[in-house]
């Protein structure tokens, strides 16, 4: 009679798996991280090999030596461990002794710059162009030792190329560009500013990050240029998440004009020497 009860008992625990919380190989030992920016595995060559993209250095999209991730582990939707962890020839390590342990049911989710707070107003240089460049992993369960990172961007990356009008004088001397519109830091609908990046001052291309407002937008630009400043619209941009706006304008006129747009992947088909670690 025992051994019946026994046997429904067990019965009774194994009808209830949807509850069960079960323990993932290496309970309590530490993890293994893992992380790559979108999968992405370098550009390849004509030659056959890989590079990074050639804006890695101020737009990831390759993790190179000393950046950190901020990794959030959670258990019953309360977060119990926030830790860093540093790349350092190919392997993420944590602080000594503050290691991320595997726990059944726990869950992680990790973020790039670990410093994350806001997309910032002047990205003018390129510490807070990077500072703005959110990038963020899904949240994945504990099933075993490894857990492997996808990070995606989750702002809009928005780029603004100018080229001289046709037939006109090259351009020469120094550029100034902001944008405006509602939200662009925040969401919202108060009026906010951004100042673009230029990364090359050997060439007329610009790039700011921008909030994922996901529904249509104008952003005025303004360019001031030999101390004049020209102002133009850039009408029903949806600003979705992890896309790239680009824009070319040019001065026609004196009037400052869009000339062409596209949505474009957040990392061009641009090459570099140098190695994906």
């Amino acid at each position: 009679m025992a051994l019946v009860a026994a046997v429904w008992l067990a019965a009774i625990g194994s009808g209830c798996s949807d509850e069960t919380i079960l323990m993932p190989a290496g309970e309590g030992n530490p993890v293994k991280v893992l992380a790559s920016i979108d999968r992405f595995s370098g550009i390849l060559t004509e030659s056959g090999s890989k590079t990074i993209a050639a804006d890695n250095s101020y737009d990831r999209s390759t993790f190179v030596n000393s950046d950190k991730i901020r990794i959030t582990k959670k258990y019953g939707g309360v977060a119990d461990n926030v830790i860093e962890y540093t790349l350092s020839s190919g392997i993420w390590t944590p602080p000594s002794g503050k290691a991320l342990a595997l726990q059944a049911g726990a869950t992680y989710q990790a973020v790039y710059p670990a410093n994350y707070t806001s997309i910032q107003s002047s990205q003018s240089v390129a510490t807070n162009y990077l500072k703005s460049n959110l990038l963020r992993t899904e949240i994945l369960p504990a099933s075993s030792e490894t857990i492997d990172f996808t990070f995606k961007h989750v702002n809009t990356k928005l780029t603004l190329i100018f080229k001289p009008a046709e037939g006109g004088p090259a351009f020469s001397g120094d550029f100034s560009i902001q944008v405006q519109a509602p939200g662009l830091l925040t969401g919202g609908s108060v009026q906010e500013i951004v100042t673009l990046y230029r990364p090359d001052t050997n060439n007329y291309t610009w790039h700011g990050i921008v909030y994922p407002k996901g529904t249509s937008t104008d952003i005025t630009v303004n360019v001031t240029y030999k101390n004049v400043t020209y102002k133009t619209t850039l009408s029903g941009c949806t600003l979705t998440a992890g896309s790239q706006y680009e824009y070319t304008l040019t001065i026609q006129n004196n009037i400052l004009v869009p000339v062409g747009s596209e949505i474009k992947p957040w990392t061009p088909n641009q090459t570099h020497t140098g190695s994906l670690s």
